[in-house]
């Protein structure tokens, strides 16, 4: 019988046994090297998504679960080993190393490009799909432009195409496209991503009005608008008759005046209140209102055009109603009519004082007078003798005077009043120098001023330049036909070469001047008696193609037709009223007179030996008279 013992150590001896068996526990029989490993785990490459057209993109991926050297191959692209040069050629990766892959996508859009790699037996692709074809821009923003000039090219800010990857098609309505600068066209293009494009359209011809060119870029559409601006400006008004500042005796003043609006139509014209009247949509209007007795009166027109701008103050001017033969607007001055001219750059009338040794300006918007050159205005150089008349040389600021005591043409500084001698009885020489000069007309066409010479029973021009003197119709220049005796005033029509001429007693005559030749016709003018009376002054009317004749005799204002037949009062003591005319002046002579052909009124400047002086304004459209200025009472 065996101990418990005993059993005890043959288990111990045999599990010895095994043990050493186990390990080979036999020294002459060592153990087997493990057997090689090549093929890898599996490994994969991150695929590229969205990727650009025909570039380049790479992957890698660790190597593992290999013991030796393991094949390497690929299709479809290059590898690199541990950061090695890329390949296509087969090679070999140890465990742990990484491996590259790489290729270029493809040129077409939504398309993949595969590369396929093998490492000992074990495959992996990589793979790249190329972005979506996207034609769709971003949003086209375009600036509005407001206020534009009416009818003008309008040229949007430049907007750059963002949002796209390929060519996307471009069009335009309503106006024109350019391309990064180019030309611009109407015609339907393409574009491609960050391109600049700039639209162009003409606005509209009309105010507050909206015009849109649509540029569209692959179905997105972006607007340029242009709003032209609106009217927000009154009409603008001008009164033509009375002028600025008058006195009249009526207990009414009639006003006649222009309005104009620059865009929209003038639809209502008011002077104090009074609805105007017109027949041409106020371009031309007339009013008549009441005037306060014996005070200042302040006439204002208010306008207003249909888009409802309105001006309460549009324009305004004074009328004095109370008598026109106290001095006015001031007895600072005393003037006389018989000579005068129309300074209408300085919008002023140049008269001579009742001395006949000095130039007096007058304000024809105030009526104020001032003395332009006189016997120490500014100095006393070349003072004035005997002014017998005046021109204005108004392309050389200057006035022309005829003085008839010192037989001279003495030019007058319109600026300063200097005095310089231009035509003396030896200045320039003493050829055809005055004996009895009476009045002058300027040709400005012909650079020359003409003067009637009573003592010469001629005409002679003088040039404006040097002075110089020549005869250009006497007795016996051209000839010895339809002679000239005693001329006195002239009025020039510088279109048709001719010269109007008046003579005296016994004549009594109208005649006309060739300006080329000096020959002479008579131009015969009959008055509604049946009677022709040489005027004391002529004017051409430019407006009407006529000749403006200021009578003394018939103490009338009269318009005749260059063709000479027919003749019209325009403006007598009862013509077209007896409104404004004075006994002292109106019968006296009529010597100044001058139109402003753009009010279409004429400046009658008159005077009387013992009364004084009165500027008349006539309206030339009716007759109507307002007295400017006068210096009755200064005498008194």
């Amino acid at each position: 019988m065996y101990s418990h013992v005993s059993v005890r150590k043959w288990l111990i001896l045999f599990t010895s046994i095994l043990f050493i068996a186990a390990c080979g526990g036999d020294n002459n029989n060592p153990p087997s090297p493990p057997a090689n490993d090549t093929r890898p785990n599996a490994f994969t490459f991150t695929a590229q998504s969205d990727a650009t057209l025909s570039t380049q993109y790479s992957a890698s991926a660790t190597i593992s679960g290999i013991n030796s050297p393991a094949t390497v191959s690929i299709s479809g692209g290059e590898y690199s080993v541990a950061g090695g040069d890329f390949t296509s050629a087969g090679g070999s990766i140890s465990n742990g190393q990484t491996l590259a892959v790489r290729a270029t996508s493809s040129d077409q859009f939504a398309t993949d490009t595969t590369v396929t790699v093998t490492v000992g037996g074990v495959s992996a692709s990589f793979v790249i799909t190329t972005e979506a074809e996207d034609t769709t821009p971003d949003a086209l923003v375009f600036t509005a432009v407001t206020d534009a000039t009416l009818s003008s090219v309008q040229t949007s800010n430049t907007v750059t195409v963002q949002g796209i990857n390929s060519t996307s098609a471009v069009s335009i309505q309503n106006g024109e496209y350019a391309i990064n600068g180019g030309a611009y066209t109407t015609v339907a293009g393409t574009v491609t991503n960050g391109q600049t494009v700039t639209v162009r359209q003409t606005s509209a011809a009309s105010l507050a009005t909206e015009t849109i060119a649509t540029l569209t870029i692959g179905g997105v559409a972006g607007q340029f608008s242009v709003t032209t601006f609106a009217d927000t400006t009154a009409p603008t008004v001008t009164i033509d008759f009375p002028t600025k500042t008058s006195v009249s005796n009526a207990p009414t003043a009639w006003i006649r005046g222009r309005a104009e609006d620059d865009y929209s139509t003038v639809s209502a014209i008011t002077v104090n209140g009074v609805a105007a009247t017109t027949t041409d949509n106020f371009a031309t209007w007339t009013a008549e209102v009441n005037l306060t007795a014996s005070q200042a009166n302040t006439i204002t027109v208010t306008s207003q055009d249909s888009e409802g701008n309105t001006n309460t103050q549009a324009a305004e001017i004074s009328v004095l109603q109370g008598n026109i033969e106290n001095a006015f607007p001031n007895d600072q001055i005393d003037f006389d009519g018989g000579a005068m001219a129309y300074d209408a750059a300085n919008e002023r009338l140049i008269v001579r004082d009742y001395n006949h040794t000095s130039l007096l300006a007058l304000d024809i918007h105030t009526s104020e007078q001032t003395v332009l050159s006189g016997p120490a205005t500014p100095n006393t150089d070349n003072a004035f003798s005997a002014i017998k008349d005046i021109v204005v040389d108004q392309a050389n600021n200057r006035a022309l005077v005829l003085d008839s005591t010192l037989l001279s043409i003495i030019a007058v500084d319109l600026t300063t009043g200097a005095r310089t001698l231009l035509s003396t009885p030896t200045q320039p020489d003493p050829i055809n120098k005055f004996v009895t000069p009476v009045a002058l007309e300027l040709d400005v066409d012909r650079n020359r001023l003409y003067i009637t010479d009573q003592g010469l029973d001629a005409i002679i021009w003088m040039n404006l330049d040097t002075g110089g003197r020549t005869v250009l119709s006497s007795l016996l220049v051209p000839n010895a036909d339809t002679q000239i005796t005693d001329p006195t005033v002239m009025g020039v029509d510088s279109g048709n070469n001719t010269l109007y001429v008046t003579a005296n007693e016994p004549q009594e005559k109208l005649y006309k001047v060739d300006l080329t030749t000096g020959e002479r016709t008579e131009f015969v003018l009959l008055n509604n008696f049946g009677i022709f009376i040489p005027p004391l002054s002529i004017s051409l009317d430019s407006n009407r193609n006529n000749i403006l004749m200021y009578t003394g005799g018939g103490f009338e204002l009269s318009q005749a037709s260059l063709a000479g037949d027919a003749i019209t009062v325009l403006s007598s003591p009862t013509v077209p009223d007896t409104i404004n005319y004075s006994m002292y002046s109106w019968p006296g002579q009529l010597r100044g007179v001058h139109m402003d052909t753009g009010k279409d009124i004429t400046f009658v400047c008159d005077w009387d030996n013992v009364a004084g002086g009165i500027i008349y304004v006539v309206d030339m459209k009716t007759g109507k008279r307002s007295v400017m200025a006068d210096s009755f009472s200064v005498r008194d």
